[in-house]
């Protein structure tokens, strides 16, 4: 209500409208921000559900309202040549109409299209393979070649620098949006790949296994994303590979560092007053430009510890977690954590 009374809802229409309308990235974007106005801030709607066919009701009811952004969105994404977008509107489209009818425009947003556009990003290849299950040994073989594998699921944050930092709530509404833009569809590659490769199917396939191991190098390498490493980390783990610890560890150590970040008080209090949310507000949109992962390092870098002590604190954190010491271990971890 408070959120409602302070006009979230217009302040991301607003910031849409004004800041967002210079490249179809933003634009894609402010459209998104609009429906997420209708969402998340409009009376009523999902707010008041306590049950599934409530949710469900709402769910139709914002699909409709949001149909015309749905569909402008979806028509962009059709004539554009930024991948960002392809894969935004592919997003919003699964996500707007999941309890609601499909829509006609957003039929035509086919992985294959997303490929041509971005023949060097892994992510796209393997979304054809969810897609088109008879691809799977053409997107595989793509995905091995890629230079890159990166979901777009932190771009929308190099908006964050357009928002005014002394806004408020309503810029802080802003940011805490940009930061929730939707990246739900790349798991399903990732599902792909886990499905792929796991022991069982490339048991007595020297080829399938090769291949695996080649994606899972990719995926541990050039991933934007903890999600990615851990994925990594799991297929390799499938393969027997002499790698898999030390890939697990390492992406068990990332998702450490970032839950430590938002655990700690003093820095939570020190980015809301700069309208960031997680960790400081220049890693930000360091990781809007280079992924999640870079930031995440560069946050380790800038904290004064080595990756050593990093290590200590996540065990420590671990076996506090599993003594049932939660409240103790927040705090110790908040008290470790980069100021």
């Amino acid at each position: 209500k408070t959120l409602q009374a302070a006009g979230a809802g217009a302040a991301l229409t607003a910031f849409a409208q004004q800041h967002l309308t210079d490249s179809d990235h933003a634009r894609a974007v402010g459209l998104v921000l609009r429906m997420q106005a209708d969402a998340n801030y409009r009376e009523g709607g999902y707010a008041i559900c306590k049950s599934d066919d409530c949710w469900k009701q709402a769910a139709r009811a914002h699909a409709e309202r949001v149909a015309p952004l749905l569909n402008e969105l979806a028509t962009l994404a059709a004539s554009t040549t930024d991948p960002r977008v392809m894969m935004l509107a592919r997003d919003e489209c699964a996500v707007v109409t999941a309890d609601a009818a499909p829509s006609p425009h957003c039929q035509g947003l086919t992985a294959r299209r997303l490929a041509a556009l971005d023949r060097d990003n892994a992510v796209a290849w393997l979304a054809l393979a969810a897609e088109e299950p008879a691809a799977i040994d053409e997107a595989m073989h793509q995905a091995s070649l890629a230079r890159r594998w990166d979901d777009y699921a932190t771009s929308a944050r190099r908006f964050i620098e357009r928002v005014d930092v002394k806004g408020g709530l309503r810029s802080m509404v802003v940011v805490q949006s940009l930061l929730t833009v939707p990246a739900v569809r790349s798991i399903e590659g990732q599902q792909v790949v886990m499905q792929h490769c796991s022991a069982k199917p490339v048991a007595g396939d020297a080829n399938r296994h090769q291949l695996c191991e080649k994606v899972a190098e990719v995926l541990h390498s050039r991933s934007t994303s903890v999600t990615g490493l851990v994925v990594a980390g799991s297929v390799a783990k499938s393969l027997g590979s002499s790698r898999a610890d030390a890939w697990q560890e390492h992406a068990a150590l990332l998702n450490h560092v970032l839950l430590t970040q938002g655990l700690n008080e003093e820095a939570q209090t020190r980015d809301a007053q700069d309208c960031a949310f997680g960790m400081p507000r220049e890693l930000l949109l360091l990781s809007a430009r280079e992924g999640e992962v870079p930031a995440l390092r560069a946050l380790m870098q800038a904290s004064g510890q080595s990756e050593a002590q990093w290590r200590d604190n996540m065990i420590a954190f671990a076996q506090a977690q599993a003594a049932g010491q939660i409240t103790t271990s927040t705090a110790e971890a908040a008290a470790s954590a980069p100021r």
